[in-house]
């Protein structure tokens, strides 16, 4: 019999004392970007035939991102990201924005609620119950996504890159600064939960965050426990 894995390293993070707030990535964070791609490419696999430039905008856009990512100060989000994807993908920038409007935010709405994370609810509803507050800073718009995901009302304050005080990409940390900032909470008195540790956790390292990593193997169920045993611990 294989022995349970290990506690996320991630998690002892919640040793630090009570923090005043927990801010959340979202995609791949609040659900299963894996169950979404599933689903979206049942959906463009009947698209392709009829514009056969669909997959490599769709490519090239998130290469785009990463790209940018890559550069690491301010820019003009998301202007430069679309002339980015357009010069990659040998598109129109007019039909990009098109492309990336249909199957980047329209698309995935509708189908998100059924991708949520075990046991994520139940953790948003334990801070709130602890006076913990809860906000968003994702690298794209939140907003829709949220209510889509039946979560919007957990959350105190909800930023994304795009905004006009952010315009950057993690792992630069401006945009977990202003969303901290949004709350009048110090970065020492908060944690970062994401899905990507060479981004998220950067990020967070880097404003003077403490971070927890969720996967599939360290999932809510379990932040949720460790974070109500440093609740009851400092009560």
């Amino acid at each position: 019999m294989s022995s349970p894995p290990s506690p996320a390293p991630w998690l002892h993070c919640l040793e630090g004392g009570k923090p005043r707030a927990i801010l959340f990535d979202v995609d791949g964070t609040l659900y299963s970007q894996g169950s979404l791609r599933a689903r979206l490419l049942l959906r463009l696999a009947g698209q392709t035939a009829l514009e056969p430039r669909l997959v490599r905008v769709l490519w090239s856009h998130r290469k785009a991102i990463e790209t940018l990512r890559r550069a690491d100060y301010p820019i003009a989000i998301p202007d430069r990201q679309f002339q980015l994807t357009a010069q990659l993908a040998g598109v129109p920038e007019e039909r990009v924005r098109e492309i990336v409007q249909r199957w980047f935010v329209e698309a995935p709405l509708p189908l998100l609620r059924s991708c949520v994370r075990p046991g994520l609810t139940g953790l948003l509803q334990l801070a709130r119950d602890w006076g913990v507050l809860l906000g968003v800073f994702s690298d794209y718009e939140a907003e829709d996504k949220l209510k889509a995901l039946g979560v919007r009302e957990f959350f105190d304050v909800a930023t994304s890159s795009e905004a006009p005080a952010v315009q950057a990409y993690k792992p630069n940390p401006k945009g977990l600064l202003v969303t901290l900032a949004r709350l009048g909470v110090a970065p020492d008195q908060a944690i970062y939960a994401g899905d990507r540790p060479e981004v998220d956790a950067e990020a967070a390292r880097r404003a003077g965050m403490r971070a927890v990593i969720v996967s599939r193997a360290h999932g809510y169920p379990e932040f949720r426990r460790r974070l109500e045993e440093s609740l009851l611990r400092r009560e």
